[in-house]
């Protein structure tokens, strides 16, 4: 459970430290910015097996890691064929222009709602729990 703690953490720093401009990510502690590019690493390694085992599918270029740390798959690609929502990193990225299936335009591409985001973050709390239950 630490770790996770700890790996969330670095994760949320990481999206923090994406977010930020090249003046502004120079500022940042060197420390901080190893954690982030080992996450990135680390995250691409995981996204690279999932999509070996057909649980990645992920809906724009470069894919995004969201389904992958929250739901351990991304059903993306999928749910996007089917007329269905994607994770909001998704939506962000058709929005940006860099949404990856044929065909799709991105005023049709709609995010998670509120219901279905509930589930997946339940269903994640109920996991962890389980996990610290075994220790």
């Amino acid at each position: 459970m630490r770790a996770f703690k700890i790996l969330f953490c670095v994760g949320a720093m990481a999206i923090g430290v994406w977010s930020l401009s090249a003046q502004e990510a120079q500022k940042i502690d060197p420390e901080i910015q190893r954690a982030v590019q080992a996450l990135r690493v680390q995250a691409r390694k995981t996204t690279l097996q999932l999509m070996v085992k057909g649980k990645y599918s992920c809906c724009i270029s470069p894919g995004c890691t969201f389904c992958t740390m929250a739901m351990g798959h991304c059903p993306c690609v999928q749910r996007l064929a089917q007329g269905e929502s994607v994770c909001h990193t998704c939506k962000g990225g058709w929005e940006a222009g860099h949404g990856s299936v044929p065909g799709v335009k991105k005023g049709a591409v709609k995010a998670f709602e509120g219901a279905f985001l509930k589930k997946v973050f339940d269903e994640r709390k109920k996991s962890l729990k389980r996990k610290k239950r075994r220790k």
